[in-house]
């Protein structure tokens, strides 16, 4: 919960509590100070809330099915081995809520991932405090900078058609990983050199995605779809929806793996009430 708070508050940390000040007979005899605490830059708490963004905005977040009508949400599921524990933590410009649910001695619970009953607990439970509330975004900090990017996530000056943000004092610092250079500099022996491109070493150079890690991201994002269909969703929809998750399943090719996903499925259907197989 902490943490989460923190990104929300652009970084800066109060401890918690429920009292704000103690008066006996007219004298205030404690006064909370409320100090403040920065544990996180305001870049760096911005762009980690606006990866979390993603997490709900996104047709392939985990947390798609969790939007707030109105609001700007960001958040995070997350799941136990097992499903022996679920957990969704989010938050908006206003609050930020953390649902768990689980047993106090573990134990598994069927259909049990942050998105299904966190998750719901969460929407319900924000989407109500929240009525009312005019829409707020984050406030971006004036040190996030917006640069092109080139096929590796480094800023470039060649236009490329792609940005992201960064920071500006990591920039200036020299942390951005700049690897292309679009622009005459003099060498230290007076020479120009144009449009120098700068390799990077090999270990930086990211490695495809092996076949079976796309498999099974694949899968995941077919299952959290999955998992947001509710008994009032159509049957044409669900059927498809069903199909698709079962053939990316069938791609992954260690068994072991390919079964705890399809108990997924069948989880899904036992809470859907359907029978049969698909």
């Amino acid at each position: 919960m902490r943490g989460f708070y923190t990104l929300a508050n652009g970084g800066r940390y109060v401890q918690p509590s429920c009292v704000t000040k103690i008066d006996n007979l007219g004298q205030t005899i404690y006064k909370n100070s409320r100090e403040v605490k920065t544990i996180y830059s305001p870049e760096s708490a911005y762009m980690m809330t606006d990866i979390l963004k993603g997490v709900i905005s996104s047709n392939y977040g985990t947390g798609h099915n969790l939007k707030i009508d109105g609001q700007i949400v960001a958040g995070k599921t997350g799941t136990t081995e097992n499903s022996k524990d679920g957990w969704f933590c989010g938050y908006s410009s206003y609050y930020t809520t953390v649902v768990w649910c689980g047993y106090d001695i573990p134990k598994e619970v069927d259909n049990l991932f942050g998105s299904t009953y966190p998750g719901h607990i969460w929407l319900n439970y924000m989407t109500k405090i929240h009525e009312g509330l005019p829409k707020a975004d984050f406030l971006q900090p004036q040190g996030i900078v917006f640069k092109t990017i080139d096929w590796r996530g480094n800023p470039t000056d060649f236009d490329t058609g792609t940005q992201d943000m960064f920071s500006k004092t990591c920039l200036e610092k020299g942390l951005g990983g700049q690897i292309g250079v679009n622009a005459s500099q003099s060498a230290k022996d007076g020479s120009n050199i144009t449009n120098r491109v700068i390799t990077p070493k090999e270990n930086q150079i990211p490695q495809p995605m092996d076949q079976e890690t796309k498999a099974e991201q694949d899968a995941d994002a077919a299952l959290a779809v999955l998992e947001s269909l509710t008994p009032q969703s159509s049957a044409e929809n669900r059927d498809a929806v069903f199909l698709d998750a079962q053939n990316k399943i069938g791609k992954i090719k260690d068994k072991d793996r390919r079964s705890s996903y399809l108990d997924r499925i069948s989880g899904v259907q036992r809470v859907l009430g359907i029978e049969g197989s698909y």
